[in-house]
This record gives structure tokens, C-alpha cells and sequence, in this order.
């Protein structure tokens, strides 16, 4: 995500039981989190909103 939206992003995660497990500051924030199965698509949709669209999930396997 863009640097502004960060406290947002982090806000919002944090809500739905979310663990950050590693921030990337580089030209864009990325963010590894680990939260509940049942929460992905909630956190989708407040995350699109709050970010216009920029901020995505993708599934990440550990050791891949």
C-alpha cells in the first residue's frame, strides 16, 4: 500500500484478528499478516474501501 494508508491498513487488520508478521517499507508498504480463515473477506472489502482498491490480499504459504 502507499505510505498514507499504512495506520489505516494496519488499524483495520488489527480489528479483524490480524497478526502482523513483517512490514517491507520500500516504494509501496507491504505487509505479511496472519489472520482467521473466516475473516479474509471482511478484511478485503474494508481494505478496498479505506485504500480505493490499492491494497490487496494474496495467500501466502509458509516455505514456498
Amino acid at each position: 500500500v502507499a505510505y498514507p494508508h499504512v495506520q489505516s491498513v494496519k488499524g483495520a487488520a488489527e480489528s479483524f484478528e490480524a497478526r502482523i508478521l513483517s512490514e517491507d517499507y520500500t516504494h509501496e508498504v507491504f505487509f505479511k499478516i496472519e489472520l482467521p480463515e473466516e475473516n479474509v473477506v471482511p478484511l478485503k472489502s474494508v481494505l478496498a474501501d479505506l485504500t480505493r482498491g490499492e491494497a490487496r490480499i494474496e495467500p501466502c504459504l509458509e516455505g514456498r
